[in-house]
């Protein structure tokens, strides 16, 4: 079981995007390498201040005519814009956390390797990746339909460059959700570890394997207040994508409108991009979920040694523990709000389907309204038209 070898591609990507101080090498070049990863940070955040700017072009004929309709594509691109200044601001200013925790994490497998006898065995390169490929084939698949789409409509340069920088953003989005995901898969394959370690009668008379997993639960800890945060940004926008998707494939492509092969070929590529958000939300979740039943099978793996062991010491230590987590909970919350695992997946379900109904009543309104408007200038021109004959 390797680190380094199972963060591998994502530490190398998180490099340039998270971690700009991460492994400077010392010297003459420390400086330049650095500067470089800054300045790479600093050009994504130009080129989302740009593309904000540009709202006003873009908002209002993103997805049809009307005030729903633009403020849906005003929020939508607001939120995947400033889904780069989270990032840009999270490596700044929680660069020394995360580093921190990587260290943790170097440090905490060492001791786990002495101490345990049996090794996780690291997935099939390409296995791993394949969720990855998939994930990043859609977005750039999805991307060129909807330039396709927005070009067949109006030929531009700009239009070709604004979704040049989407593809960009939606890969920095991509490798960093991916790169918290295996984080978390590996802290639970240290979790299996030390649980089949533990199974054995043999190693409960060694207090280092209670303490390592002490050092466990410190680790998932600083896993949760480094991640914690853009977590919770990446459920939030991925709820609203997940509600301007299904608005844009009803308004757009499906009601009072004639189905033509280019627009079901849109609409394939919109359902595609929906169930890339109602993914990454799930799989977030999901994961979190997981490391929460390790560990808890963890604790009763504790509980059963701590029932047969007689040594003081060791009794001690898992005690310890037992305490620990009485007073702090060991789970991924936000902010010690809300835990996040499957319950937080059902509630962001509820949240969509709120999201769409409060936009479909709006809409409703405000067709009512133009409706009425119509009907009120006709009438006025009826009556105008009849006062002029008479």
């Amino acid at each position: 079981m390797s680190f380094k070898n199972y963060l591998g591609l994502h530490l190398t990507i998180q490099k340039f995007i998270l971690l700009p101080k991460y492994q400077l090498p010392e010297g003459k070049s420390r400086i330049p390498i650095f500067g470089l990863r800054i300045l790479f940070l600093f050009g994504i955040s130009l080129c989302a201040i740009y593309d904000l700017s540009l709202i006003h072009l873009v908002g209002p004929t993103y997805i049809d005519v009307g005030d729903v309709a633009t403020i849906v594509g005003f929020m939508e691109i607001l939120f995947s814009r400033t889904n780069i200044f989270c990032l840009v601001v999270y490596a700044i200013f929680d660069n020394h956390f995360h580093i921190e925790l990587l260290k943790m994490t170097i440090h905490f497998e060492k001791k786990l390797n002495n101490l345990t006898t049996k090794r996780t065995i690291l997935k099939n390169d390409l296995k791993k990746y394949n969720d990855i490929i998939l994930i990043f084939t859609w977005s750039v698949l999805c991307n060129i339909a909807f330039l396709l789409y927005r070009l067949s409509m109006c030929l531009s340069t700009a239009t070709i460059t604004w979704y040049l920088r989407v593809m960009i953003q939606d890969f920095l989005h991509n490798s960093t959700i991916f790169y918290i995901i295996d984080f978390f898969d590996l802290i639970t394959k240290y979790s299996s570890v030390l649980e089949r370690n533990l199974c054995n009668p043999a190693n409960w008379h060694n207090i280092d394997i209670f303490n390592i997993t002490y050092k466990l639960f410190q680790l998932i800890k600083k896993l949760e207040k480094t991640f914690n945060i853009i977590i919770f940004y990446y459920l939030m926008y991925h709820i609203f994508s997940t509600t301007f998707n299904f608005y844009f494939i009803m308004r757009r492509h499906i009601i009072n409108v004639q189905m033509t092969v280019f627009r079901i070929f849109i609409i394939i590529f919109a359902l595609i991009w929906f169930i890339r958000s109602i993914y990454f939300s799930f799989y977030l979740c999901f994961r979190c979920h997981k490391i929460h039943e390790k560990m808890e099978k963890l604790l009763q793996t504790l509980l059963h040694a701590d029932f047969e062991i007689k040594s003081p010491k060791i009794r001690s230590a898992i005690q310890q523990i037992y305490m620990n987590r009485l007073h702090d909970k060991r789970k991924i919350t936000v902010l010690g709000f809300y835990s996040i695992d499957l319950s937080a997946f059902t509630q962001f379900a509820s949240s969509f389907v709120t999201f769409v109904l409060i936009i479909i009543q709006f809409k409703q309104l405000e067709d009512a309204q133009l409706n009425f408007t119509e009907y009120s200038n006709t009438r006025n021109k009826c009556l105008l038209l009849d006062y002029n004959n008479f």
